[in-house]
């Protein structure tokens, strides 16, 4: 019985080794295509000049591209920084009429994006009832995109949903509410 305990524990112990060494080599391929996405996101086009050479017609394009570029083979995405983001936005904002088509965007562009913009954008896509879409630009340069919404459950309550975004941060603005 010894014996048989003995070849057991080796059995054992063999099997976890060869599952270890299985587990390794196959998470080799998911490093590979996050080293590639991130040297990828290395030379995306952030200024308004290479953005222009791609010519891209919108910023659904334009971002479409950019999530693509960075995306592993898992469709995970390395997510833009808020510097890097705030360059897509104002590159998009010269380049593309009609506020620079950042409300012509679905959530599915925006996927490599900062999660509250992510939100801000699908929320958009959602509201039934939208109006009023305003991109304004302060004197600090921060990029403050809202719009508001009929909120019809509730007897047609008027909402306001805003982004402000700068080169620091992305963040969703507390929704307001007008009677």
């Amino acid at each position: 019985m010894g014996r048989h305990l003995r070849i057991s524990i080796l059995m054992i112990g063999n099997l976890i080794a060869e599952l270890f060494v299985i587990l390794f080599f196959s998470s080799i391929p998911d490093w590979i295509h996050k080293l590639i996405a991130i040297r990828k996101y290395c030379y995306l086009p952030m200024t308004e000049y290479e953005a222009r050479e791609n010519h891209f017609e919108n910023a659904g394009e334009y971002f479409q591209y950019v999530q693509n570029s960075i995306c592993t083979d898992k469709k995970q995405w390395v997510i833009l920084s808020a510097k890097d983001f705030y360059q897509m936005i104002m590159v998009c904002l010269k380049l593309f009429p009609d506020k620079g088509t950042l409300f012509e965007l679905q959530s599915d562009d925006c996927r490599a994006c900062p999660l509250s913009f992510y939100e801000f954008i699908e929320n958009y896509t959602k509201e039934k009832v939208t109006l009023n879409e305003c991109v304004q630009i302060s004197e600090e340069g921060e990029v403050q995109l809202s719009y508001a919404y009929v909120e019809c459950d509730n007897g047609g309550i008027q909402k306001m949903r805003s982004l402000s975004v700068n080169e620091k941060r992305v963040i969703e603005m507390p929704e307001t509410c007008n009677m």
